[in-house]
């Protein structure tokens, strides 16, 4: 997936929003990140970000913003459903979360996780026996790292486990990891 020069948006710049951006960035993409919250609430973030050549705009989610990218990247939490999403996937852009983004640079066995209940600890149990039998092991997703830090560490492992949660899976098309556990739903 080539990002140099496609005009992409990043929909929450809590954690994972912000490693999406570095990486986008790093790739060269155009890069406009939108937040409902204010710049105050990401003290010096806007100034490192900027001075790399992201763009802001916070505190709305006007219509217009979605209707400009090749691509839109949500943040965990993001619903789906926020009234410009509807309106791009009309116009057919690109919108996935930074799972699909991640899992698209991944040529490792991706073990994935999800259900209602005991996603940490599986994700966790999992992680160990691996790491015991001598495997090397990036643990991440909704356990704490986002997924696309392996990505942009550039992260040499025989493993990938993620734990994902129900917001994560909502926007994948391509996400097929080698080993899939589905827990209890409730």
């Amino acid at each position: 997936m080539n990002l140099k020069g496609k005009k992409v948006l990043v929909i929450g710049f809590g954690k994972t929003g912000k490693a999406v951006t570095q990486f986008l960035l790093n790739r060269q993409a155009a890069v406009i990140v939108n937040d409902k919250r204010a710049c105050f609430d990401f003290e010096d973030d806007l100034d490192f970000f900027e001075k790399r050549g992201a763009e802001f705009v916070l505190e709305k989610h006007p219509a217009e913003l979605f209707l400009r990218p090749d691509i839109i990247v949500i943040s965990p939490g993001v619903d789906s459903n926020l009234m410009g999403l509807s309106d791009a996937r009309k116009r057919g852009i690109t919108i996935m979360s930074e799972i699909e983004l991640a899992s698209r640079f991944i040529t490792v066995p991706i073990i994935a996780v999800t259900g209602t209940n005991g996603k940490t600890t599986t994700t966790s149990l999992i992680s160990e026996i691996l790491q015991r039998s001598g495997f090397s092991v990036f643990m991440g997703g909704n356990i704490g790292t986002p997924l696309i830090t392996f990505v942009q560490e550039d992260l040499q492992t025989d493993f990938v486990v993620v734990e994902l949660s129900s917001f994560q899976l909502e926007t994948i098309e391509r996400f097929t990891p080698h080993i899939a556990i589905l827990l209890n739903i409730s």
